[in-house]
């Protein structure tokens, strides 16, 4: 799997636990990062660093989607075409600049796919 396809379907999943509020299947040894392991990383880090794996990823992203909405005070909507929008510009801003702070694009990509209330 490429891993741009990687990247849609670990952000899909991303935005069903989030909606759902449920956390990601557990492992072995429990993969738990804190914001100060990860919110400094940019999006190719955290792939990589998770060596390429699904479920290690979306736990980043869920992670950091939390805090946000959190300090945000903002609830996710359940609703599949806000977490699909979440999830598409989340794959197109990490893929457009693997460079930038996985924190940002996770901040932005809520900012443009939440409804205004």
């Amino acid at each position: 799997m490429t891993y741009r396809m990687r990247l849609l379907a670990a952000a899909f999943a991303v935005l069903l636990t989030i909606s759902t509020g449920s956390r990601a299947a557990t492992q072995e040894e429990p993969f738990e990062p804190t914001m100060e392991d990860v919110s400094h990383l940019t999006c190719e880090e955290v792939w990589v660093g998770v060596a390429e794996q699904d479920d290690p990823f979306f736990q980043v992203v869920e992670l950091l989607a939390h805090h946000i909405l959190t300090r945000r005070e903002i609830k996710f909507p359940d609703s599949e075409n806000v977490a699909k929008a979440f999830g598409d510009a989340l794959v197109k801003d990490c893929l457009d600049d693997p460079d930038e702070l996985l924190y940002s694009v996770v901040s932005r990509s809520l900012r443009d796919t939440l409804p205004v209330e």
